[in-house]
Protein backbone atom coordinates (compact mmCIF):
# COMPACT_ATOMS: atom_id res chain seq x y z
CA UNK A 1 0.00 0.00 0.00
CA UNK A 2 1.10 3.62 -0.68
CA UNK A 3 0.91 4.60 3.34
CA UNK A 4 3.10 1.62 4.13
CA UNK A 5 5.36 2.78 6.94
CA UNK A 6 3.88 5.77 7.87
CA UNK A 7 2.27 6.32 11.30
CA UNK A 8 0.21 9.41 12.59
CA UNK A 9 2.34 11.84 14.72
CA UNK A 10 2.47 12.48 18.05
CA UNK A 11 4.43 15.73 18.06
CA UNK A 12 4.21 18.81 16.03
CA UNK A 13 6.12 19.24 12.83
CA UNK A 14 8.70 21.37 14.14
CA UNK A 15 11.80 22.15 12.19
CA UNK A 16 14.12 24.63 13.79
CA UNK A 17 12.32 27.76 13.45
CA UNK A 18 10.47 26.24 11.28
CA UNK A 19 6.38 24.09 11.54
CA UNK A 20 4.39 22.71 9.21
CA UNK A 21 0.80 21.30 9.89
CA UNK A 22 -1.88 20.27 7.96
CA UNK A 23 -5.42 21.91 6.70
CA UNK A 24 -7.79 20.45 9.81
CA UNK A 25 -4.92 21.16 12.38
CA UNK A 26 -5.70 24.95 12.34
CA UNK A 27 -8.76 23.75 13.94
CA UNK A 28 -7.80 22.51 17.06
CA UNK A 29 -6.10 25.47 18.48
CA UNK A 30 -3.90 23.74 21.59
CA UNK A 31 -2.44 21.74 19.20
CA UNK A 32 -1.21 24.56 16.86
CA UNK A 33 -0.54 26.47 20.02
CA UNK A 34 2.18 24.24 20.69
CA UNK A 35 3.89 25.89 17.47
CA UNK A 36 3.60 29.18 18.92
CA UNK A 37 5.07 28.00 22.16
CA UNK A 38 7.82 26.81 19.80
CA UNK A 39 8.73 29.96 19.08
CA UNK A 40 8.77 29.46 15.34
CA UNK A 41 8.68 32.34 12.80
CA UNK A 42 7.38 30.69 10.15
CA UNK A 43 4.39 28.05 9.41
CA UNK A 44 3.84 25.72 5.87
CA UNK A 45 -0.04 24.60 5.87
CA UNK A 46 -0.68 22.65 2.97
CA UNK A 47 -4.39 22.41 2.57
CA UNK A 48 -7.44 20.85 0.86
CA UNK A 49 -10.35 23.08 1.05
CA UNK A 50 -13.68 22.71 -0.72
CA UNK A 51 -14.34 25.67 -2.69
CA UNK A 52 -17.26 26.98 -0.36
CA UNK A 53 -14.89 27.07 2.65
CA UNK A 54 -11.87 28.49 0.91
CA UNK A 55 -11.79 32.22 1.96
CA UNK A 56 -13.14 30.82 5.39
CA UNK A 57 -10.66 27.94 6.66
CA UNK A 58 -8.06 30.37 5.18
CA UNK A 59 -9.17 32.89 7.55
CA UNK A 60 -8.55 30.40 10.25
CA UNK A 61 -5.47 29.59 9.83
CA UNK A 62 -4.46 33.29 9.40
CA UNK A 63 -5.89 33.92 12.91
CA UNK A 64 -4.38 30.99 13.86
CA UNK A 65 -0.71 32.86 13.00
CA UNK A 66 -1.76 35.86 14.92
CA UNK A 67 -2.43 34.43 18.34
CA UNK A 68 0.41 32.48 17.88
CA UNK A 69 3.28 34.62 16.43
CA UNK A 70 4.45 33.11 13.36
CA UNK A 71 4.01 34.08 9.53
CA UNK A 72 1.77 32.09 7.43
CA UNK A 73 2.29 30.19 4.16
CA UNK A 74 -0.58 28.34 3.11
CA UNK A 75 -0.99 25.86 0.12
CA UNK A 76 -4.59 24.98 -0.52
CA UNK A 77 -6.36 22.80 -3.40
CA UNK A 78 -9.78 24.47 -4.24
CA UNK A 79 -9.76 27.10 -1.68
CA UNK A 80 -7.33 30.26 -1.01
CA UNK A 81 -3.55 29.86 -0.89
CA UNK A 82 -1.99 33.06 0.79
CA UNK A 83 1.20 34.33 2.21
CA UNK A 84 0.30 36.07 5.93
CA UNK A 85 2.79 37.84 8.41
CA UNK A 86 2.47 37.21 12.39
CA UNK A 87 -0.22 40.34 12.56
CA UNK A 88 -2.99 38.85 9.92
CA UNK A 89 -1.69 41.23 7.30
CA UNK A 90 -2.76 39.02 3.84
CA UNK A 91 0.48 39.83 2.14
CA UNK A 92 -0.72 38.19 -0.91
CA UNK A 93 -3.45 35.64 -1.92
CA UNK A 94 -4.83 33.76 -4.87
CA UNK A 95 -7.99 31.40 -5.29
CA UNK A 96 -7.06 27.45 -6.29
CA UNK A 97 -11.20 27.24 -6.46
CA UNK A 98 -11.58 27.16 -9.93
CA UNK A 99 -10.39 24.65 -12.45
CA UNK A 100 -6.46 25.45 -13.41
CA UNK A 101 -3.21 26.07 -12.33
CA UNK A 102 -2.91 28.80 -9.67
CA UNK A 103 0.39 30.43 -7.39
CA UNK A 104 1.61 33.06 -5.60
CA UNK A 105 4.75 34.43 -5.09
CA UNK A 106 6.10 36.75 -1.88
CA UNK A 107 8.58 37.35 0.64
CA UNK A 108 7.83 35.56 4.29
CA UNK A 109 9.45 37.16 6.79
CA UNK A 110 10.13 35.13 10.03
CA UNK A 111 8.25 36.65 12.89
CA UNK A 112 9.40 37.16 16.09
CA UNK A 113 7.59 33.89 17.66
CA UNK A 114 6.04 35.65 20.06
CA UNK A 115 2.56 36.27 21.25
CA UNK A 116 0.37 36.42 24.63
CA UNK A 117 -2.04 33.76 23.35
CA UNK A 118 0.67 31.35 23.04
CA UNK A 119 2.33 32.07 26.13
CA UNK A 120 -1.04 32.41 28.44
CA UNK A 121 -3.58 30.85 26.68
CA UNK A 122 -7.20 31.95 27.32
CA UNK A 123 -7.40 34.06 30.50
CA UNK A 124 -8.22 37.23 28.44
CA UNK A 125 -11.37 35.28 27.02
CA UNK A 126 -12.42 33.73 30.79
CA UNK A 127 -12.16 37.14 31.95
CA UNK A 128 -14.12 39.05 29.64
CA UNK A 129 -16.73 36.08 30.43
CA UNK A 130 -16.37 36.43 34.08
CA UNK A 131 -16.77 40.10 33.83
CA UNK A 132 -20.29 39.70 32.03
CA UNK A 133 -21.58 37.87 34.08
CA UNK A 134 -20.87 39.99 37.00
CA UNK A 135 -22.02 43.23 35.41
CA UNK A 136 -25.38 40.90 33.81
CA UNK A 137 -26.13 40.15 37.25
CA UNK A 138 -25.50 43.91 38.26
CA UNK A 139 -27.97 45.03 35.60
CA UNK A 140 -30.82 42.85 36.24
CA UNK A 141 -30.51 43.06 40.14
CA UNK A 142 -32.97 45.18 41.80
CA UNK A 143 -31.01 48.51 43.15
CA UNK A 144 -32.61 49.91 46.35
CA UNK A 145 -30.83 53.55 47.05
CA UNK A 146 -31.88 52.99 50.85
CA UNK A 147 -29.88 50.56 51.13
Amino acid sequence: MFLDGFRRGSQPGIFGAEGAAICKDFDFENYIRQYGQADIGIMYDPAWDFVEDGWWHSRIAIVGGVANGYTLVRNAREGRLTISDDRGRVLTEASSEAPGFVSVMGIARPSSGHALFSRWGEWFGWLSLTGAIVLGYFAVRPFDINH
